[in-house]
């Protein structure tokens, strides 16, 4: 673009090419904005910088920090420990499966005097387990879902294994799921890997139980078990 103003036929035109000539001969001072530009990028060479400096703790405060973290850690654990465990149907019927199987863990048994008497060895705070003396047993165990443990008792009914699970209300509780109601008692429903199970509560106590028999089979079952 030239400068030069008689170049130009609009007015507009010549006063702007004018005033760019003045503005392109024009010495510019960045002398300050320089030594704006170096003191930012090298706190060095500023006279105003204060190094940042994390205070020392002192061997008391580092115990006094010490304690807040891990009483805060325990009430953590506690207040998570202290919840119910859920006994989702996988949990269940793995527990199941471990029941009927015959492990190591496990204790045969021919009567319900004799289960209860097993049972309160391996865990004195085990719920009391229900009469079912007409039933065929087969073995008891605890069993645990995370810290919370469980009563079980494995007997016979139509020929199929079935599992009879107890524990505190306090200790383990349903999930959420199918609600069925019989007589006026909701029985939560449950199936996984083919295993059906039907969990209720009474007094205080968590009780489901489990097997390859129909969900209304076991609801049946259940119910005389509660009476």
């Amino acid at each position: 673009m030239n400068a030069d103003s008689n170049n130009f036929d609009n007015p507009v035109d010549r006063v702007v090419a004018r005033r760019l000539a003045k503005l392109r001969s024009t010495t510019v001072d960045t002398t300050a904005f320089d030594t704006k530009l170096r003191e930012a990028l090298s706190v060095e060479r500023s006279p105003n910088y204060r190094l940042i400096r994390w205070p020392v703790l002192t061997p008391i405060r580092a115990v006094a920090a010490s304690f807040l973290v891990v009483t805060t850690l325990s009430l953590v654990f506690i207040i998570l420990t202290s919840r119910p465990a859920v006994a989702t149907p996988q949990k269940l019927a793995a527990i199941f499966e471990n029941a009927v199987s015959g492990q190591p863990y496990t204790t045969k048994v021919s009567s319900i005097q004799e289960a209860q008497a097993v049972m309160r060895r391996k865990w004195p705070e085990s719920p009391i387990l229900p009469d079912v003396s007409d039933m065929q047993l087969m073995q008891c165990c605890v069993h645990q879902i995370g810290r919370k443990k469980m009563a079980c008792l494995t007997f016979y009914v139509d020929q199929q294994p079935i599992t009879l699970a107890m524990a505190s209300v306090h200790d383990i509780r349903s999930p959420y799921g199918e609600v069925r109601t019989v007589n006026g008692q909701e029985y939560r429903i449950g199936s996984a890997e083919g295993v059906n199970m039907v969990m209720s509560e009474v007094d205080g106590t968590w009780m489901c139980l489990m097997g390859r028999l129909p969900i209304e089979r076991l609801i049946t079952l259940i119910n005389e078990i509660r009476q």
